[in-house]
């Protein structure tokens, strides 16, 4: 892999090659951003010289910085380390110098123009270490993220954007956070809020999930006493009591996917745990209805839809759906605008599980800003090509 070759000390930073006064021809003087380099001519000695294929602070050329960040962007770093004949830990600094010189360039990564945003948080480590994602809603691209989790989190983005920029950030979306509510209270307290239909509905299978399993402890004997079976000869098609804890325990998938999404198996399984036991239909019932709400195309629609859920919700007789209940009625102006606007948070996912997969590739990142460098090149829409192909597409 090409590198820079010097003598003496290391090379110097400089912003434009500029001619000291009383010095001979090629000497300049350093100012900050541009590389130069010590060179030793035999007319003129020992001076600096600007080099235009070289990355400032960096010990490799810029054709070699761009060759690197586009294998990166590809594959992973351990791939990228074996045939450019760079150790793995020059890899991680040399993206975050090309994502530098790419901002400055292109500007892609510059927050500005954001109509709609989504916020997520997604895990990069073990111990609970959280990464915070802010992308633009319309293509997805990731536009900032940060290590940390909380309000403090998104306010370091929000904080840097301008009062014109604020207030064109009209929507946001995303999960049902608390610290995405304190930060756009903070900061962007016109914006309308917007919850994810899809965590909405994974709130209810979770609850959902959580009565099968206690459906089937109950057949096994393990838990609460079923009740006592009807007595006399079961009906055609009622399974025996003994059958009925292996028929529940098969079912998480024929009551959590879709009606619409069943095949023949799934669905006899669900008409079985109709006949047997009623606990886990009736919250099978709850959990459709939820998803019907945000089916509705007019949210005045959508809103008798909720108040009818919540009212099912509080009378259903468990403490679990109840407490669910409480939650979405915190919640109930977000979702009738996720109805109003058809919007959801399903880009920014997207992009943190790529997110994930970067994580995933490399094993680990042991440096923060690397990975973020590496995030910011893959999903931010930068121009990172091949040298020698810039102007190709």
């Amino acid at each position: 892999m090409p590198r820079l070759r010097q003598e003496g000390p290391r090379m110097r930073q400089a912003a434009q090659p500029e001619e000291m006064e009383g010095a001979g021809p090629g000497v300049v003087q350093d100012v900050p951003g541009v590389q130069t380099i010590r060179v030793s001519c035999p007319t003129c000695g020992i001076h600096v010289a600007s080099v235009p294929w070289a990355e400032p602070g960096s010990r490799f050329t810029r054709s070699s910085g761009d060759t690197v960040a586009w294998l990166c962007v590809q594959t992973c770093r351990k791939a990228v380390s074996e045939p450019m004949g760079a150790g793995w830990r020059s890899v991680g600094p040399i993206c975050g110098r090309v994502f530098g010189r790419l901002e400055r360039e292109s500007g892609r990564g510059r927050p500005g123009g954001l109509r709609c945003i989504g916020v997520d948080g997604t895990s990069c480590r073990k111990g609970h270490k959280c990464l915070a994602v802010v992308a633009g809603r319309d293509r997805g691209r990731v536009v900032w993220c940060r290590e940390g989790y909380g309000k403090k989190v998104p306010g370091g983005f929000l904080s840097q954007l301008t009062e014109a920029q604020r207030a064109s950030a009209g929507v946001v979306s995303g999960d049902g956070a608390r610290w995405i509510d304190a930060s756009m209270a903070e900061w962007l307290p016109n914006a309308r809020r917007v919850m994810d239909p899809f965590h909405v509905v994974s709130w209810m299978q979770d609850v959902l999930d959580g009565v099968r399993k206690e459906a089937w402890r109950r057949a096994k004997g393990t838990g609460a006493p079923m009740p006592k079976p009807r007595a006399g000869r079961p009906r055609k098609g009622e399974p025996r009591p003994e059958r009925l804890a292996s028929r529940i325990k098969g079912s998480r998938y024929a009551l959590l996917k879709n009606p619409e999404d069943l095949i023949g198996r799934q669905r006899d399984a669900l008409e079985t745990i109709a006949r047997g036991y009623k606990p886990p239909c009736r919250a099978y019932l709850l959990k459709e209805r939820l998803r019907d709400v945000f089916r509705m195309g007019d949210p005045e629609i959508a809103q008798d839809r909720l108040d009818s859920w919540l009212a099912s919700a509080c009378h259903s007789g468990r403490q679990e759906i109840k407490d669910l209940s409480k939650k979405i009625r915190r919640r109930k102006d977000s979702i009738i605008e996720a109805v109003r606007l058809g919007v959801s948070n399903a880009r920014v996912e997207a992009a943190s599980n790529k997110i994930k997969l970067c994580v995933r590739m490399a094993y680990g990142f042991r440096n923060m800003d690397n990975l973020m460098a590496l995030i910011m090149l893959r999903r931010s829409g930068m121009p990172v090509r091949l040298p020698g192909r810039e102007g190709q597409q």
